[in-house]
């Protein structure tokens, strides 16, 4: 049966119109036409769609022996935490470029050489990047 809807399709394509109902030109260069304009929209929209990308990772070392690695998003307002020995990752959001990022418990201050660290039930610790 496929075999069949594939005859058929061959044969509509030809039909009458030689390979220009086909959608290529009498030479067989195939045949397009773009609305340059609405391409280019189209494109934009989905880029701007997109998820953030990592910036940059940085692995930081605290005051109270932990080492804590924070992944910065490119948007300046996510950051990913890695957890639990890496096993887990936490998105912390920051309401605006410049202020902290929270999420879950933690809070992180600064995206630098120090930030100020803080997990859930416990108070805050300086860490410096390593």
């Amino acid at each position: 049966m496929l075999k069949w809807r594939l005859i058929s399709i061959s044969v509509l394509c030809m039909g009458g119109t030689g390979l220009n109902g086909c959608g290529k030109s009498s030479d067989g260069i195939p045949s397009t036409s773009f609305n340059r304009s609405a391409d280019y929209e189209d494109v934009t929209s989905e880029i701007s769609s997109l998820e953030p990308l990592v910036k940059f990772s940085r692995r930081y070392l605290c005051q109270d022996a932990r080492i804590v690695q924070v992944s910065f998003m490119d948007d300046d307002i996510l950051a990913e935490l890695a957890t639990n020995n890496n096993t887990e990752t936490v998105v912390m959001t920051s309401a605006e470029r410049g202020e902290p990022y929270a999420g879950q418990g933690y809070v992180l201050s600064g995206n630098g050489e120090q930030v100020t660290f803080k997990r859930p039930g416990h108070i805050s610790t300086q860490c410096k990047a390593n």
